[in-house]
């Protein structure tokens, strides 16, 4: 999936993912299957990180990446801050891309989808993993500097 995220360095792509990927580990039912795909759809790449947990309420979407936000605190055994979608948000929307969830109508269990700009319907690094930004944008990729 990594290979084919689009513009978006590989650290950052990283983060959104392990946080993502993390999420589906802790929500689903031991030894189920996690499901990561990544499609090009026009300028964009549509990843989409799916599991067979409980997923997200629909009441609970519009929420979900809120900084410090979790649907049952209860449930997650003091594992976590709240931070993980939060920061997710920001990088993927930093780099000009979309996150969302799917509430628990539209399929069961977790579904969280976000794009990014298809790093191979543009001008893109010739390595393909790192983006070069000014400081300008270091600035907004720092998860910690304006959420």
């Amino acid at each position: 999936v990594l290979d084919t995220v689009g513009v978006l360095g590989f650290a950052q792509a990283r983060r959104v993912l392990t946080n993502l990927i993390h999420n589906a580990i802790k929500w689903s039912p031991e030894g189920d299957a996690i499901t990561l795909s990544a499609q090009p759809d026009g300028d964009e790449v549509i990843v989409q990180v799916l599991d067979k947990g409980q997923g997200v309420p629909d009441d609970k979407v519009d929420r979900i990446f809120e900084r410090f936000y979790q649907v049952d605190a209860s449930r997650t055994g003091n594992e976590g801050t709240g931070l993980g979608l939060a920061i997710c948000k920001h990088i993927i929307t930093a780099h000009g891309g979309r996150i969302w969830t799917e509430g628990n109508s539209q399929g069961g269990g977790g579904r969280f989808m976000f794009t990014l700009l298809n790093a191979s319907a543009q001008d893109s690094p010739s390595d393909g993993d790192t983006v070069t930004v000014g400081s300008e944008m270091t600035d907004k990729l720092n998860p910690f500097t304006s959420l």
